[in-house]
């Protein structure tokens, strides 16, 4: 069966708004040689800390809990190796940026601000390590 090889971005918009989004995201993972997890998160340091994580050392299993709200990426990533096995990128890296507040709203908080360009720099360095120039970056 031939399999279609260009990013699920680049997919017609009304293809891509019939699929719901977690068969999407799974597909988007799956035969990809390569995988950027870009998330908030809560440790105890400073706002706007930038920490970079190999994501076979933080993968784990889900512990099911009264609703799939609890459901996280690193229960993702778990889950997508069990699944998928070899077709699940083996080039996995995890950036994590340390949050000012979790609190709804459209707005960073100031301390976190500027993680977001050092996060964007990180990536786009990233993806020149494997072969994607800048150009192609949107």
């Amino acid at each position: 069966r031939a399999r279609r090889t260009s990013p699920p971005c680049r997919r017609s918009p009304r293809r891509a708004r019939r699929r719901p989004a977690r068969h999407t995201a799974r597909a988007a993972a799956r035969g990809c040689t390569a995988l950027i997890v870009v998330d908030a998160c809560v440790t105890g340091r400073a706002p706007g800390t930038l920490f970079e994580l190999p994501a076979e050392a933080i993968a784990a299993p889900h512990r099911p809990g009264i609703t799939l709200h609890d459901f996280r990426w690193d229960h993702a990533l778990y889950a997508g190796r069990a699944m998928y096995g070899d077709a699940f990128p083996a080039d996995v890296t995890v950036l994590l940026v340390e949050a000012g507040s979790l609190a709804f709203g459209f707005r960073l908080s100031p301390a976190v601000e500027p993680a977001v360009g050092q996060a964007v720099a990180r990536i786009t360095e990233l993806l020149a390590a494997r072969g994607v120039p800048a150009a192609e970056v949107p």
